[in-house]
This record gives C-alpha cells, sequence and structure tokens, in this order.
C-alpha cells in the first residue's frame, strides 16, 4: 500500500469530484521543437510540434495485482496483452519486461518496467487511487498511451513517433546572464529532504477547461499531471540526478480560453496583470513554487513551450506550457527541462543552437550496442528517445548517453539545482502566521479574513476562487500541525 503525506491543496480538489467515463483525446502526441517570436528583452522560447493518433479504446486490470508487483516480477499481462495492437513481436516483447523501479509518493506509486535484453522496451505506470495513466513503449517508433478512466479501467491509444516532422529552426540569443560564478553541488545522493533543500523543486501546475475536456473529466487530467511528475522523478533517478520535484498545488484556470498560438499562452501565464492567468502567479507565491506549468489542449501549433533559464536571474521565466496529449512523449520533462537551462542536442535547432546554461548543457543522440539509434530527453529526432538525461556517466543499451564536457545535461541541471530550486522560498500551505506550525491562530486569521477578497485584503485563496472560503479551510486543516 503506498502511503502517502497530505501536503498539498490538490488532493483535496482531487477528492471533491468524481470520475466522468468519456471519450478523450481525438489528436495526437510527439515532441519535436519549433521556434516562435521573441519579445524585446524576453528570453528565448523552446518549442515542441504535434502529429496524429490511433484510435482509442478501453482496457481493464486488477489494480491490486499491479500494487502488489515486487522488483524482478514480470509485466503484468493485461498491459503486456495490449503489444498485440502493435505486432507479436511487441506483445511478447511486453509480456517479458520486468519491474526494475518502484517509487511511492504523494501523486501515487509509480511502476517501472524494462526488458532485460532491450532497454527502450519500457513502461512507465502511475498507480493512483486503483486508476492507471502512464506509457507503454515498443523500443522503436510506436508506444501505447495509457489515460485513466475508473478504478481497473484505463483508455489507450497507441502513438506513432514515426510521424514526428523536423522542426524549423532559427538562432535566437543565448541568456544574457550565464554568471560562471555559479554555486557546483555535488551529487550527496539520498533523496530529497527539507523544504529548504537543494536537490527539492517545487511546481505549481495549472490546466485549462480545454484541457478537462480532453481528458474526460477532472480526475483524469489530474491523474495525467500526477503522472508527468512521477515520470520526471524517475528519469532524474535513473540519469545520476540529486533531484526530487514536488507537486505543490494545482488550479484549473476556469475560463481561461487557450490561444491559438502556445507562444501567447506562455505570455499569458508569466503576465501576472493581463487579466488572463493572473492568478497563476499569484498561487506560484503562495504555495512557494519554484516553476510554473500549464497544462493545455492538444493544439497551439505545438507540443511544449518554454523560457530557457537556469540562472539565478531567472526566476522570472520559470514557465512551461504543455500540450496534454504530450505528455506521454515526455515533453513535461523536456521543458521544464529548459526552465533548469537544459538545451537540445548540437544541430537541433529549435532556439538552442547556441547552447544552454553550460556548454555542456545540451541532448545527445548515439547508436547502442544493438545497431539502434536513440536520443536524451532533450534531443531531437532521430532515434528513439529514451528516459534518460545526456550523462557520460549513465550507460544505456550497452553506451553512454553523453559525452564528457560536451554533452551532459544530467550535470548541467546537478549543477544549477541551487539556482533554480531557490526562485521561490518553499511555503507551508495554511501556515498563514509563518511560525512553521498549522494550527488555531492560522485558523483565526483566515476566519477572520473569510469572504470575498477586497483590494489591500489579506488573501489566504490556495484554491483560486477569488474568496477565503471553504476550500482554503480544507486546505488548512489537512496541513494541521508541524510543518514538513
Amino acid at each position: 500500500m503506498c502511503l502517502t503525506r497530505n501536503a498539498t491543496t490538490m488532493r483535496l480538489a482531487f477528492a471533491r469530484r468524481q470520475a466522468i467515463v468519456q471519450l478523450m483525446f481525438t489528436s495526437t502526441v510527439l515532441a519535436l521543437l519549433l521556434v516562435q517570436p521573441l519579445r524585446a528583452n524576453d528570453a528565448p522560447l523552446a518549442v515542441a510540434t504535434v502529429a496524429a493518433n490511433e484510435t482509442t479504446s478501453l482496457c481493464t486490470f486488477d489494480p491490486a495485482s499491479l500494487a502488489s508487483l515486487q522488483l524482478g516480477d514480470a509485466f503484468p499481462p493485461a498491459f503486456a496483452a495490449l503489444g498485440a495492437h502493435i505486432d507479436a513481436k511487441s506483445r511478447a516483447r511486453f509480456a517479458a519486461m520486468q519491474l526494475v523501479r518502484r517509487a511511492c509518493d504523494a501523486s501515487g506509486e509509480l511502476f517501472v518496467f524494462e526488458h532485460p535484453q532491450a532497454q527502450a522496451v519500457h513502461a512507465s505506470l502511475l498507480l493512483r487511487d486503483g486508476r492507471v495513466v502512464g506509457t507503454i513503449e515498443s523500443g522503436g517508433d510506436l508506444r501505447i498511451a495509457l489515460t485513466s478512466r475508473s478504478t481497473g479501467r484505463s483508455q489507450y491509444r497507441v502513438e506513432h513517433a514515426s510521424l514526428d516532422s523536423m522542426c524549423a529552426s532559427d538562432e535566437l540569443a543565448a541568456p544574457s546572464n550565464k554568471p560562471r560564478d555559479v554555486p557546483l553541488v555535488p551529487g550527496e545522493g539520498g533523496v530529497a529532504g527539507t523544504c529548504s533543500a537543494i536537490n527539492t523543486v517545487d511546481i505549481f501546475i495549472c490546466y485549462t477547461d480545454a484541457a478537462v475536456a480532453q481528458a474526460g473529466s477532472e480526475t483524469g487530467i489530474l491523474d495525467s499531471i500526477n503522472f508527468a511528475v512521477a515520470d520526471s522523478n524517475s528519469i532524474y533517478s535513473a540519469s545520476g540526478i540529486t533531484l526530487t520535484m514536488r507537486l505543490v498545488g494545482t488550479r484549473r484556470m476556469t475560463g481561461y480560453v487557450e490561444a491559438s498560438s502556445m507562444s501567447s499562452d506562455l505570455y499569458a501565464l508569466r503576465d501576472g496583470s493581463d487579466g488572463l492567468l493572473d492568478s497563476a502567479v499569484v498561487a506560484r507565491d503562495l504555495y512557494g513554487a519554484d516553476l510554473v506549468s500549464l497544462i493545455r489542449a492538444d493544439g497551439g501549433g505545438a507540443c511544449g513551450i518554454a523560457w530557457l533559464g537556469g540562472g539565478e536571474s531567472n526566476s522570472g521565466y520559470a514557465f512551461n506550457v504543455v500540450a496534454l496529449g504530450c505528455i506521454a512523449g515526455r515533453t513535461f520533462t523536456h521543458e521544464c527541462g529548459h526552465n533548469m537551462g537544459c538545451c537540445h542536442a548540437p544541430g537541433d535547432g529549435g532556439g538552442c543552437t547556441s547552447g544552454g546554461y553550460f556548454p555542456y548543457s545540451v541532448g545527445h543522440r548515439f547508436t547502442g550496442t544493438n545497431g539502434s539509434q536513440y536520443r536524451t530527453v532533450m534531443a531531437y529526432t532521430p532515434g528513439t528517445r529514451i528516459p534518460r538525461f545526456s550523462s557520460p556517466t549513465t550507460i544505456y543499451q550497452g553506451t553512454a548517453t553523453g559525452l564528457v564536457d560536451e554533452r551532459d545535461n544530467a550535470r548541467s541541471i546537478q549543477e544549477l539545482r541551487a539556482n533554480f530550486t531557490a526562485y521561490r522560498p518553499c511555503a507551508c500551505v495554511g501556515d498563514l502566521d509563518g511560525d512553521a506550525t498549522v494550527g488555531a491562530s492560522d485558523l483565526a486569521l483566515l476566519l477572520s479574513a473569510w469572504g470575498v477578497i477586497e483590494v489591500g485584503g489579506a488573501s489566504y485563496d490556495y484554491d483560486g476562487s477569488g474568496a477565503n472560503d471553504g476550500g482554503d479551510l480544507a486546505a488548512l486543516l489537512a496541513n494541521w500541525g508541524p510543518c514538513s
């Protein structure tokens, strides 16, 4: 059983809503990057394009059977059978996968499977309250994306990485703030410690009405968001990066109409005074989030877009936008990588042709000992994208995933953690008086400011309703006691 702490308000919102079974995902997912125009004095952008999908269908599984698996156990037959929708060989390969990682946190319980002889035959599944969301990869151009429906039921579709098209590219100016005296932090190992630890990056994720419609329910999109975070953490660990992403809050941006261009969504997300997504900026400070992401419906000419950051003074650019359907292609991890100072592989373009924060802050393509070509999280096609950041010390399919002092995004992230994990001081939800404990004095403060928030009034609006109300009271009570 996965035991988690009620550390954030988002799970309160989850519990207030029931799953609604509907059809979802009519367009596709795949991740390449495309350049968008820059505004004066703005940081570089990086974007990813979208392609088309197969028809979706439902599959059933036993949540208890999945939850009982131990390291080394075989991939569940109910999911292995989905390989038949690709070909007979894929079904056999899926059946041969074994559990290689199991991690439990506030997002749910993540199960990672790999084929013992072919690492790219891989699955990453998140189990949340009996529902499953994730990806199953055939080792080549095809993968199966799973989205949650209800307990023991997921929707699946076959996605074609081969439909990815090359992106347009331009030379974008490198960030002007690249201080070379950035603290270089050795990998101290272990898991995320206290709230202020440099190995914990806090993220606030908001989402649109259209994304909820595409997901089929509020529960569905929240499952996908939690999968994106959990899968990112698995990738950091597998890449030798001592970093844990923590989802500190979520919010539906009710009434926001997505722009025809994803870059416009990004500008709106960052601008806290244009009347579009202003509450996201307020929530960032309220939750103490280092990064902010917006999940929107597929479209907008891209899979994802992000500001290139990583520097101490890049806090104001730590924003990204991701299409919901592109989460399965690791676009979320990719875009957050841009916020952390990472760029694409040399020659990829897409706004990173001058490199990332460091000369070695770039992705990598390589050929494994099996003769197949692979690419790391930040690299474009050709090659099969793998769940690794580039690193000369991380071996995948018998080959190093990076080059010493040339292509090492893992090292770059490791060294820049002290910067981007300090973009915002971490917050303890419900600790309104700042005494590191949620208690009676905080309850009194909330009740004294109860109702619609007046101009200049005290705002404890964790649920984004525009008032200090029952949703905020629930958030406070859920975190009663000492801050952790």
